[in-house]
């Protein structure tokens, strides 16, 4: 079972609140940076036939363009987050292995259950979101693909590729673990709430992509890191788990074998 972890309740709510600025005040970035679309009818009325010039729509797929917005998401989401962490781990005065078990002995049954896990994920995963797709469709609406793997999808540029990659199989993993598995799970427990700790903590890492087609599969994937982490008491588990779903919808995203 899971050992306690030295959360209490108000600076866990505080960290998120500084995580909620950090993302809006990268919206409010992006939105200043991003230049305004305009629709065809505006743009004949506001330009004569002929004009040159690059147009916001072409200035929104440029790669230096996708690179910055890349760049300033991360920083906003995940740095913001990372930072709100270590804090959190100094404001309890412990240290990164007793807060998250990195420290316990038996790291290679963890590597192997979290090897398993992944391994049962990937196609469970796959089967879900068909299945999901499908029963949007029933229900007389249009399933749509994550933003992020639409990204991925139309990304021609192999620098952006690559930072995407390192997003996703690196950094999101490792961030995502840390704030749900590792903060928002044992601070809901330890309130004396279990299953409110396992639903809610995977229902808010679902709704957190934003993503109708693969909401029940995210938050049935986020109960079984929830299990990998009381099973091995090491959030590395976790981490080494969602990195390589991650690694693998990637590779098979690039090289077109998921389907759309």
């Amino acid at each position: 079972m899971l050992s306690p972890k030295p959360w209490q309740p108000w600076p866990v709510i505080i960290m998120a609140c500084w995580i909620w600025l950090g993302i809006c005040a990268g919206g409010l970035i992006l939105h200043v940076a991003n230049p305004n679309p305009k629709t065809e009818t505006e743009q004949s009325v506001s330009e004569p036939s002929g004009a040159s010039g690059v147009q916001p729509e072409e200035a929104a797929k440029d790669p230096a363009w996708q690179m910055f917005s890349l760049g300033v998401g991360v920083l906003c989401l995940h740095g913001v987050a990372l930072a709100a962490i270590a804090g959190l781990v100094r404001e309890h005065r412990t240290t990164w292995s007793r807060a998250f078990g990195f420290d316990e002995p038996d790291r290679k049954e963890a590597l192997r259950l979290a090897a398993l896990t992944a391994a049962a994920a990937v196609p469970a995963g796959m089967l879900l979101t068909i299945l999901c797709g499908l029963a949007l469709q029933a229900a007389g609406m249009e399933p749509e693909t994550q933003k992020t793997v639409q990204l991925v999808q139309s990304e021609n540029a192999p620098g952006n590729l690559l930072a995407l990659g390192v997003v996703a199989i690196l950094i999101a993993p490792v961030v995502e673990e840390l704030l749900f598995r590792g903060v928002f799970y044992p601070t809901i427990k330890q309130q004396g709430h279990p299953v409110l700790a396992v639903v809610g903590v995977s229902l808010l890492f679902a709704l957190s992509h934003a993503n109708a087609m693969t909401f029940v599969p995210l938050a049935l994937l986020s109960v079984a890191l929830i299990w990998l982490y009381e099973k091995t008491n090491n959030l590395l588990a976790p981490i080494v788990a969602h990195a390589l779903f991650n690694a693998a919808n990637f590779i098979m995203i690039t090289s077109g074998a998921f389907p759309s």
